[in-house]
């Protein structure tokens, strides 16, 4: 591994220290405990459905400010958008301090997308991959060491749950949300900045010709044809990439274009939307993905209601940490194996073949608005103030309904398009060839 990953390494520790929320895997338990004396109907009708809704409104702002401000700020931001959330919820002492707690849940969630987008704008294609492995590995590890870390002091009975709220550090009590996310604030504030983003602080090239003896002072070892830029995020000391262009004996050197960034911000993301939703594979794909995702975020957001419930039936202790700790283990396996995969994702994955390089953010970004669209509604239908107000089981058992109703959906065009393919080489086949 070559020198300079420093600042991948702050980007994984922001990632891990931001994961690192020990008490979030019993906060419904806290929240209708001796915690805060909540009922659970208002905990699932009043207060997380606010995050839901947060999320929602906040996404499209934040992931347009994220663009224009080159992602570093709102990294920032997403991490003492966290310490304010559990600081609400450590010292509130009412139902609109929870509330308030999810608006700012909300502004976290939303501004993740800064993380994410900061990885593949300061970074080459050819490292997306292994940039990508990394980072998720060491958010899985932040969910890991928080879950374990949780069941452990819980099972062991070494802290009640208000007590897991806080942890000892030099004789000074610190909630261990706030220490971590306020640590990855810190970590975030030593990332090195970016030039470019993706839409408005795009970069343009500029050339330097080389061929009559005028000598590149910038780098003494460049040679032709080999790339000689050390991006942002793999810790370069330049802060420009640099290009060697051997058809025209010249290096090209990209900057930026401030000129009327802005309008033409809008106009290149309206140009990629048009080119990737033109596309009939993308579109089958994202209407998979926010259905599924949908239904995803909602039973994470929920789960911990049927587990209260569960625990109020059978009087057994909770496991809530050991589950999250599980669950996490088996994504980080995952990370790994594809990380250390190769795939050819530009030449076998039809929707990858189907988007520009820029545009991969932005289809993720509606999706997932798309998804928290269709979760919302699912909130305000089953869950919500006004809604059917079902209980947490009769909740369970519609999103489970819902899961089968994708599957089978899909699993039928599937099948359908296999006979098809199947059917295809049989009539090629029997189509006889003309006679010269």
């Amino acid at each position: 591994m070559r020198e300079g990953y420093g600042a991948l390494w702050y980007l994984c520790a922001v990632g891990f220290l931001k994961e690192f929320r020990p008490s979030e895997s019993f906060l419904t338990h806290y929240l209708v405990g001796t915690g805060k004396n909540l009922t659970q109907d208002e905990v699932n009708q009043d207060i997380y459905p606010i995050g839901t809704y947060s999320t929602l409104v906040l996404l499209i702002m934040v992931f347009l400010i994220t663009d224009i401000l080159c992602y570093k700020p709102i990294i920032i931001v997403h991490s003492l958008a966290g310490v304010t959330c559990y600081c609400l919820i450590t010292f509130g002492t009412t139902k609109e301090f929870m509330q308030a707690a999810e608006v700012f849940y909300g502004l976290f969630l939303a501004s993740e997308v800064a993380y994410s987008t900061y990885m593949y704008a300061s970074c080459e294609k050819d490292v997306y991959q292994k940039v990508t492995s990394y980072t998720r590995i060491a958010l899985q590890a932040g969910r890991l060491i928080s879950g374990s870390t949780a069941q452990f002091l819980m099972s062991c009975n070494l802290l009640s749950l208000h007590e897991l709220n806080y942890l000892s550090l030099s004789e000074a009590k610190l909630n261990p949300h706030s220490l971590g996310l306020a640590l990855s604030a810190v970590f975030g504030c030593l990332l090195p900045p970016t030039l470019k983003s993706v839409y408005f602080h795009r970069m343009v090239p500029e050339k330097l010709n080389c061929s009559e003896g005028n000598s590149f002072k910038g780098n003494a070892d460049i040679q032709p044809g080999v790339s000689t830029t050390e991006d942002v995020l793999l810790g370069t000391e330049d802060s420009e990439a640099v290009r060697f262009n051997t058809e025209r004996d010249e290096f090209v050197i990209p900057k930026i274009d401030d000129q009327d960034h802005i309008p033409s911000g809008f106009k290149i993301i309206w140009s990629d939307f048009v080119h990737a939703y033109s596309n009939n594979y993308t579109i089958k794909w994202s209407i998979w993905w926010a259905l599924a995702n949908c239904v995803y975020l909602q039973v994470t957001s929920y789960i911990q209601n049927l587990w209260q419930d569960t625990v109020e039936l059978t009087k057994e202790p909770l496991y809530n940490g050991a589950a999250s700790a599980t669950y996490t283990i088996i994504s980080i396996v995952a990370s790994w194996v594809v990380g250390q995969s190769k795939f050819d994702f530009n030449e076998k994955k039809k929707v990858a073949k189907s988007l520009t390089r820029d545009s991969h953010g932005l289809v993720f970004g509606f999706n997932t608005f798309i998804a928290l669209v269709l979760q919302s509604i699912l909130t305000a239908t089953v869950a919500g103030k006004g809604g059917l107000q079902l209980s947490t089981r009769l909740q369970f058992l519609v999103y489970g309904s819902f899961y089968i109703a994708i599957g089978f959906g899909f699993g039928l065009v599937a099948f359908v398009l296999s006979l098809k393919e199947c059917h295809q080489p049989t009539q090629k086949a029997s189509v006889p060839e003309e006679e010269p």
